[in-house]
């Protein structure tokens, strides 16, 4: 009796867990893969090392995005390992999904990664419970070395090499294996595998989420051809946009002509713009976003409206563009209307801009610690030229031009772009009337010691800064004319309560500012923070250029906190410099180009009475 008991028991075991087998979701194993080189004199890893999210809260902080955008989860994998490892550079290198109907024995994924490498990823899935599965994971790695012979195509060799070693009964032999280990994961929490390999290492970022992905490319719209465009006499502009020509150039007697290449719509609309002509990255980059917002009366052929591909010259003469300027319509900033509003405003610009005014004046110059860390996610430079596909493929004919849009096809970041740079500096300043010197002693690069103390670090987006006077240029009594202001609202700054004072160009065409917001000390009107958004002039050539290029609009934000006082000014304690790409496809999210993050420490302050350096430490 006791035997049926059991056995029925057992049947009904069994009927309960294959029925639970038989109704599981599908498992998905997504695989994001990169490889990371380390800071010199670091000793990288020496075995394999597992990031999980309960042992590291910046794995656990991917928890949140991990079903989101695509190029956003990349982008905090990449942070996170640099701030948990140290590394010099991070390379994204390919990425993939796998589905497992909970049966399959075993799963394998054969990569080739350009230049010459070639990946094999083998999972042997098996299911703990609902929510967890054992993966032993086994990945084989291989360089190809392909010797070229004159009059051969080198990528068919390579595809040729690429099967070869990748061919099912091979690639254990003549691959080497890297990895082979059993990983436990849990339903969408995601887990860094750390794998040394010689002089680098490969990190492979993994989850797993239930349900069957229906396609493994990103969304994409229908592109349209809208025929012939033919170069036809340029239309009438109904609305035109003065371009940005800042004081600072014009002062550096910086002016000359921009010529534009655009394709307009047949109903009017600039859809694409290309200089021709270059003079300054900052003038061409001002002309291209100008142009964009042009409308035109539709071009005609034949009487009918039809897309056309035309030129513009746009000159930048401080008296040329100055008489320009007054013919075109200007949509000034809103004020704030309020009469009691208007009162206390007037007194906060009046206090600060007298803080501003001790500020400029003051006499003391100081050295102090600062630690630079920058990180950049670079375009891949190939795409640029693709990009113009995606926007508008232009084909040049005798006397007409095809104008049609379509998707590129190179990856518009580049997977072997991402770079991070450490720097520790003596960062000393220097003031005498208006001349402000810096100089910037690097005492530390990229985890290595400069030991003679004579290389100086002048990249200009670093200088351009001058965080100490950020505030000057939005709240000094002789440029208050220059802005609208506005109370937003009031907010604790380190426990110091303060004014948000919102400042907007009268006109939109004072360089580098866009839009700004100043948090002032209601006690003692001291500024406490700053935020500026606009282009900078100088230090971000290699960005307006992409972006010219791009037909983009970047996102500048920096960021200032005051926080050292030396007799009654706030000295900077921590600045950052954000810069981002809206989306460069349809349903893809804003993308991280540049972040820098700048602390100051160990202030010393002098006094500077002659022609020498340093004479007094006060």
């Amino acid at each position: 009796m006791r035997k049926i008991y059991r056995l029925l028991g057992l049947i009904i075991v069994y009927i309960l867990f294959a029925s639970w087998v038989l109704t599981a979701e599908d498992i998905i194993i997504q695989v994001r893969f990169f490889q990371g080189t380390w800071m010199k004199d670091q000793p990288g890893l020496n075995q394999v090392e597992i990031l999980s999210t309960s042992s590291h809260p910046e794995i656990a902080s991917l928890k949140a995005i991990v079903g989101g955008p695509e190029s956003e989860l990349k982008a905090a994998v990449i942070d996170a390992l640099f701030d948990t490892m140290d590394l010099r550079t991070v390379d994204d290198l390919f990425s993939f999904a796998k589905t497992w109907n909970g049966k399959d024995a075993s799963l394998s994924e054969p990569v080739m990664q350009k230049p010459a490498s070639a990946y094999r990823i083998n999972f042997r899935p098996k299911r703990l419970s609902p929510q967890a599965v054992s993966l032993q994971t086994i990945i084989y790695y291989k360089e190809i070395e392909v010797p070229l012979k004159a009059g051969k195509d080198p990528d068919k060799k390579l595809q040729r090499e690429f099967k070869g070693v990748l061919a099912s009964r091979r690639y254990k032999k003549l691959m080497d294996k890297i990895l082979d280990r059993e990983l436990v994961l849990k339903i969408s929490d995601p887990v860094i595998v750390g794998i040394p390999y010689e002089d680098r290492a490969f990190f492979m970022m993994i989850v797993l989420t239930s349900g069957r992905r229906d396609s493994e490319q990103e969304a994409s719209e229908e592109t349209k051809r809208p025929g012939k465009a033919y170069i036809l006499e340029a239309p009438k502009p109904i609305h035109q946009v003065a371009p940005v020509y800042p004081d600072e150039l014009r002062c550096q007697g910086v002016e000359g002509e921009v010529e534009l290449q655009f394709v307009v719509n047949e109903k009017g609309i600039v859809q694409y713009a290309e200089v021709v002509k270059p003079l300054h990255p900052y003038l061409d980059y001002a002309a291209v976003q100008a142009l964009k917002q042009w409308r035109f009366e539709p071009p005609l052929r034949k009487g009918k409206p039809a897309p056309g591909i035309f030129i513009l010259k746009v000159h930048f003469n401080p008296e040329t563009w100055r008489r320009w300027e007054e013919t075109i319509e200007r949509d000034e900033a809103p004020t704030d209307s309020s009469p009691s509003s208007r009162e206390e405003l007037r007194k906060i610009l009046e206090n600060s801009g007298e803080y501003c005014r001790k500020l400029a004046g003051a006499a003391l110059d100081f050295i102090c610690e600062e630690t630079i860390k920058e990180i950049q996610y670079n375009i891949n430079t190939e795409a640029i030229s693709e990009q113009k596909k995606f926007w508008y493929k232009i084909v040049k004919r005798t006397k007409s031009a095809y104008v049609g849009v379509m998707w590129g096809n190179q990856p518009l970041w580049n997977p072997w772009g991402t770079e991070k740079n450490q720097y520790v500096c003596d960062y000393q300043l220097i003031k005498k009337g208006y001349l402000i010197k810096e100089q910037r002693i690097i005492l530390k690069e990229n985890g290595r010691k400069i030991t003679d103390q004579k290389k100086l670090l002048e990249e200009k987006r670093f200088s351009m800064l001058t965080p100490l006077f950020a505030a000057v240029r939005l709240l000094a009594l002789d440029r208050q004319h220059l802005f609208n202001y506005r109370i937003l609202e009031e907010e604790k700054v380190r426990e110091k309560k303060a004014f948000v004072i919102e400042a907007i160009p009268k006109f939109k065409d004072v360089g580098e500012v866009e839009y700004a917001k100043i948090w002032i000390n209601k006690k003692n009107f001291q500024i406490l923070k700053s935020e500026i958004e606009g282009v900078p002039i100088e230090g971000y050539k290699k960005i307006l250029e992409e972006t010219t290029k791009l037909n983009l609009k970047p996102e500048f934000k920096i960021t200032h906190h005051y926080q050292v006082e030396k007799k009654g000014v706030l000295f900077p304690s921590y600045s950052k410099v954000r810069v981002a790409y809206p989306p460069l496809r349809p349903m893809g999210g804003k993308r991280l180009r540049l972040k820098i993050d700048i602390t100051y420490d160990k202030f010393k302050f002098f006094t500077v009475e002659t022609e020498h350096r340093i004479i007094k430490k006060i």
